[in-house]
């Protein structure tokens, strides 16, 4: 219930008045998107997902001066028992054009109640081709305690198509490559997202992380609230 009071709260976030862009929803993926925030404009993503080591609520904020996009995300998932999880990153646009985006992602943790850190920092690339959208995401994932105690490769793509003006599908993969030549299971989803308005997306997904050997499901929204005036 906690859940879905975060999602009710953040949907009074839809009508305030803004001269919106369309929303580049990173959520509910695991394959984030290389286009960035369009320049000067304030983004938000709120979503809920259920898995079987827990289940999560992440914000996300984003905003853009066009080439450089800082990031805050927290999962307010874990209210219930403490601290919210935070994170914190910034999105490096390197080509960002109509059908080809490259960009550059570091991102790290910031432990409110413990003392695990985990960071990352990798490339995203998006190229969107007659209809369909087409992303590859590699990152070198670190962890540690007071110094790096793992790290693992965690690679995804995802390909998604249009269904209409405002109905689009998806199909996303990935797996974590760790040293040895060992990797994990892969995670699968499917989903659809909706564009009932120009700055409003909505999104839902199922899969099975063959990791756990249980499904997966996520659904949230992501608004653009505009250019921010000076």
């Amino acid at each position: 219930m906690q859940s879905v009071r975060w999602i009710v709260a953040g949907t009074c976030l839809w009508a305030l008045p803004a001269a919106a862009e369309t929303p580049v929803p990173d959520r509910p993926t695991r394959s984030r998107s290389g286009r960035l925030v369009s320049a000067g404009s304030l983004e938000a993503e709120l979503g809920a997902g259920w898995a079987d080591d827990g289940a999560t609520v992440p914000l996300r904020v984003k905003g853009s001066t066009g080439r450089v996009e800082p990031r805050a995300t927290l999962d307010l998932g874990t209210l219930d028992t403490g601290a919210p999880g935070l994170s914190t990153g910034v999105k490096l646009g390197l080509v960002q054009d109509q059908s080809v985006q490259l960009a550059g992602l570091v991102r790290s943790d910031v432990p409110l109640d413990g003392d695990i850190w985990t960071g990352e920092v990798g490339g995203l690339l998006s190229l969107a081709l007659a209809g369909l959208e087409l992303r590859a995401d590699v990152a070198l994932a670190l962890e540690g305690g007071g110094g790096i105690d793992s790290a693992g490769v965690p690679v995804s793509g995802l390909v998604g198509w249009s269904l209409s003006s405002r109905w689009a599908g998806f199909v996303d993969t990935g797996v974590t490559f760790y040293g040895g030549g060992t990797s994990t299971a892969p995670l699968i989803v499917g989903g659809a997202r909706w564009q009932p308005t120009d700055r409003l997306h909505g999104d839902l997904a199922f899969g099975w992380d063959a990791e756990l050997g249980a499904p997966v499901a996520a659904l949230g929204v992501a608004t653009n609230f505009g250019r921010l005036r000076r």
